[in-house]
């Protein structure tokens, strides 16, 4: 299951660099927005103002990548899975690949955005606290996604409830 997962995600250029450049461009633009000063005062990281809220939507942000990374993976398996529920094997093996492959892109998702993030706003020493917070809401966010596309029968309905989940 998860060598044919990678190879599958591997052989996809375009899942590739969307999922390369998703978390960077998110951390630019947010960042971008946060490192604000007043007219003529030159930017600080400890004068900043913006820093909390950075952080919180940085959470936010971890959240939906976590989702949208997994939310259609076991919905897109649905044949593959009926034919291997007939070969009798076991469901626990083909989550815990799923998860193990989404999870390791959720760490990279978090490593580039704490790391971009970082660099614009000059945040000087909490990037491995700030990558370990992004990582595990990153990698709840992929649980939950698994969820749903196991829940929902159509990825329609899986992209509609994804807003739902993150907003409140």
């Amino acid at each position: 299951y998860l060598e044919r997962d990678v190879l599958t995600k591997l052989r996809n250029k375009q899942y590739l660099l969307v999922n390369a450049f998703e978390a960077p461009a998110l951390a630019m633009l947010l960042a971008g927005f946060m490192r604000f000063s007043e007219s003529g005062v030159a930017y600080s990281f400890r004068g900043s103002e913006n820093i909390p809220p950075f952080l919180f939507i940085s959470i936010i942000v971890a959240l939906f990548l976590g989702l949208s990374v997994s939310a259609e993976e076991i919905l897109r398996d649905q044949s593959l899975l009926k034919r291997e529920r007939f070969l009798q094997v076991k469901w626990h093996h083909y989550v815990h690949a799923k998860l193990s492959v989404v999870a390791t892109v959720s760490l990279i998702h978090a490593a580039g955005f704490v790391a971009v993030s970082h660099f614009i706003l000059h945040i000087p020493s909490f990037f491995l606290s700030h990558m370990l917070v992004m990582f595990v809401v990153a990698l709840f966010g992929n649980v939950l996604g698994l969820v749903i596309s196991a829940w929902f029968k159509s990825a329609k309905v899986i992209y509609i409830v994804i807003p739902l989940l993150v907003i409140p």
